[in-house]
């Protein structure tokens, strides 16, 4: 991806560590999925425990996992900032799938085997957004409740479905995507009192408030992803597990600047 913006935070507090950490996040991003989509494709470590319509079906959900984080990154630096949150919007999508189809076996084998194309007349509702949220809570639900936890599950769903901080993040997302709220859309495009008419100039410090808040939610989405993948099989990797070390110490200073203060 050659043409990345890293200047996007030049009006608003630290932004010298607000450009490091954009960066960061984009470069964390490019890496993961090269280590991952080698996991996948070529050491094999995960054929042991699915066959090959599986671990392809993994493969694909991934591809599309990244590529809508790369479109997150480029359209915002083409400042074309609502299709760049529709992204986002997408990106979080594609991650519950992604982790509903590892953890549920059942649900893999219908998506896998789902023939329809008739998207005139008839609707994939056991694929929707609303199926897939309800699903990772009883997924988690019936867990808890059983009397013994296989030490291999992580139990975290509820982190990514309803009430919780992405669900919250994903609202507010879809608001941009169906411009659900003029009071939420119109100061993206006034500068200083001024109505912008141009869709390449969009530098209001409103904006960048939300390209800031995003970027922070992808970072925490990226490093939730490599459960998605541990949910898989394993992933440790000395060359992951520093790079991963090296975003969660940029996140801590994050931290300590933005919420501590």
């Amino acid at each position: 991806m050659s043409r990345i913006d890293t200047s996007n935070f030049k009006d608003l507090n630290e932004s010298e560590f607000l450009n490091e950490f954009y960066k960061l996040v984009y470069e964390f991003a490019g890496y993961l999925y090269k280590r991952f989509n080698s996991l996948l494709t070529e050491e094999k470590i995960y054929s042991q425990f699915f066959d090959n319509n599986d671990i392809s079906c993994f493969i694909i959900l991934n591809k599309l996992f990244f590529q809508y984080i790369y479109s997150f990154f480029i359209l915002n630096s083409y400042e074309l900032s609502i299709p760049s949150f529709n992204s986002f919007r997408t990106t979080m999508e594609i991650f519950r799938l992604f982790r509903l189809v590892v953890l549920d076996e059942d649900f893999r084998k219908d998506y896998l085997q789902n023939k329809n194309i008739e998207f005139r007349t008839v609707r994939d509702n056991r694929f929707m957004q609303s199926k897939i949220i309800k699903k990772l809570d009883e997924l988690e639900t019936d867990l808890r409740n059983s009397d013994t936890i296989p030490l291999s599950i992580n139990l975290q769903n509820h982190n990514y479905t309803k009430n919780s901080t992405y669900s919250e993040i994903h609202s507010e997302l879809s608001k941009w995507s169906h411009a659900l709220n003029v009071n939420l859309i119109f100061p993206m495009f006034i500068n200083d009192d001024k109505i912008n008419l141009k869709i390449t100039d969009e530098n209001s410090i409103y904006k960048e408030l939300y390209v800031k808040k995003y970027v922070e939610g992808m970072c925490l989405m990226l490093l939730d992803h490599s459960s998605n993948l541990g949910c898989i099989g394993p992933i440790l990797d000395d060359d992951l597990y520093a790079k991963t070390t090296e975003l969660l110490e940029m996140y801590d200073k994050y931290v300590e600047i933005f919420y501590k203060n």
